[in-house]
């Protein structure tokens, strides 16, 4: 599509990047009480573009400079699930959680494990997960300060660690194996790795009854606990998978790489790519209404659609480095951005 960069004069400064035009813009004007900008594209179409209505980035936290990096491609923070709360490691031994939407830090602590490969927190915020670099997982509840060791090792070198939306379930990838825990139980269940690839995504769906894998390859794997056979291998991106998501009903993928892909599920076969600007994708959600896509890029900018005519509607600029989790609130209102060195609250 053609973006439009609305300016500010004599500054420069960019407000704002409207996309969603199919073809040349031919001509464009602003309303006389300028809330409303008119564009005129060369395919016949007139859009009216409301200046107001956008999000604004009325919150933003800069991270501290002594965030742990971890083993692989992760990081040392991680979001639940519901984008509710931020867990960050730091490079002395210990850690914090921050509540987002007012994005306060609470108290650090020292974390159960000295060299660690990755980590997570569940939704509420109660529960932490430590994956150490041998391959030890520790649960910590956050309110107690009580641990419970996992009984089995993982593969050493966890590069990826995540709890299903209801906190039941969590898994951890290494380069060897995937492996996912009942956390109250510790029924422990394993899946090999394509070995002809790093692992770059690992995510449960919203009901905890998939888990899906993206390489840096390009492959998508899905295991669907509820089949006899439950593997399904998807192709066709040719770089890495950096995330997904899953479309209400679970019958329909997102994964993000240099295109932006939706799966069918049922048949493995691809029904639509977006690639709306030269860029590599890094993260994307959906909104709990399912109606609006967010997709966070390596530019720094996140690019929202609607899901019902397919349309980009807004575009938010203020990151200056790569894009590297994004989750929206159970509001439907809210979106949490991460890059490595802010985290930033956006509201409609």
């Amino acid at each position: 599509g053609v973006t439009i960069i609305i300016q500010e004069i004599p500054s420069g400064r960019e407000i704002i990047r409207l996309r969603g035009n199919k073809d040349m813009v031919s001509d464009g004007d602003f309303s006389p009480d300028g809330k409303t900008f008119i564009s005129g594209c060369s395919d016949g179409t007139v859009r009216l573009w409301d200046l107001m209505a956008r999000p604004k980035d009325s919150d933003i936290r800069a991270f501290p400079t002594d965030c742990e990096v971890c083993s692989g491609p992760a990081n040392g923070f991680s979001l639940s699930p519901d984008g509710r709360y931020l867990i960050s490691a730091f490079t002395n031994g210990f850690f914090s959680i921050r509540e987002m939407p007012s994005l306060q830090e609470g108290l650090r602590m020292r974390r159960p494990v000295d060299k660690l490969a990755s980590l997570a927190i569940a939704t509420g915020g109660q529960l932490a997960a430590f994956v150490a670099s041998d391959g030890h997982v520790v649960f910590w509840r956050t309110d107690t300060g009580e641990t419970n060791w996992l009984r089995q090792r993982i593969g050493k070198d966890c590069n990826r660690a995540v709890f299903s939306l209801d906190g039941k379930r969590f898994a951890a990838g290494s380069p060897s194996e995937i492996t996912v825990c009942d956390v109250a139980g510790g029924n422990v269940r394993r899946f090999p790795v394509a070995q002809t690839s790093a692992l770059f995504y690992l995510g449960f769906s919203p009901n905890a009854q998939k888990l899906m894998v993206g390489y840096f390859s390009g492959l998508v794997k899905v295991w669907d606990f509820a089949k006899a056979n439950p593997e399904s291998t998807l192709l066709g991106h040719d770089f890495q998978v950096n995330g997904m998501a899953l479309l209400p009903g679970e019958k329909t993928l997102v994964s993000v790489s240099r295109q932006i892909r939706f799966w069918d599920l049922e048949t493995a076969a691809t029904r639509t790519i977006l690639q709306p600007r030269a860029a590599v994708f890094r993260t994307v959600a959906v909104s709990p209404d399912g109606r609006r896509l967010a997709v966070g890029a390596s530019d720094g900018f996140i690019t929202i659609w609607d899901l019902a005519s397919m349309q980009e509607v807004m575009t938010l600029a203020g990151h200056k480095r790569p894009i590297e989790d994004l989750r929206f609130l159970p509001d439907g209102n809210t979106l949490v951005s991460i890059s490595v060195d802010e985290v930033r609250v956006w509201r409609a």
